[in-house]
């Protein structure tokens, strides 16, 4: 399968290369990557990832596996997803890394989520309320 891989001392820091598929292990579900995003902290660091190690950590799909242990999404559902691996065509998530997509909201826009998301409450969490905003 096609991945991008850091590619440490490259000009450009990563490369497009195939890469052995990922193996789901108990508590993890594996994902056809429709969509990643690209974050700034992951282009300024490439420099910390091991040779051949698969980027990204935000990507949107659908399930071509389900958990082992029947819980989660199911075959067929489309998620997003947070965790290392996601600049591929196929990623495995742990379960609580991943969100089912309703079926009106498209893959794209919501690819950037993850991070973004995260990024957003630990702001939030973290300065407390804002003045004059209804939570």
């Amino acid at each position: 399968m096609r991945a991008i891989v850091a590619a440490p001392g490259t000009v450009d820091g990563f490369r497009v290369t195939d890469v052995p598929e990922p193996e789901c292990g108990p508590g993890q579900v594996l994902v056809e990557v429709r969509h990643a995003a690209v974050n700034n902290g992951e282009i300024r660091h490439l420099d910390l990832w091991p040779a051949g190690q698969v980027l990204g950590h935000d990507a949107a799909g659908e399930v071509l596996r389900a958990a082992e242990s029947g819980t989660g999404p199911r075959v067929g559902d489309r998620v997003l997803a947070f965790g290392p691996g996601a600049w591929a065509q196929l990623a495995v998530f742990d379960l609580d890394s991943v969100a089912v997509v309703p079926p009106d909201v498209d893959l794209s826009e919501v690819a950037a989520l993850p991070m973004v998301g995260l990024t957003a409450l630990r702001t939030l969490r973290e300065s407390g309320p804002l003045p004059g905003v209804a939570y």
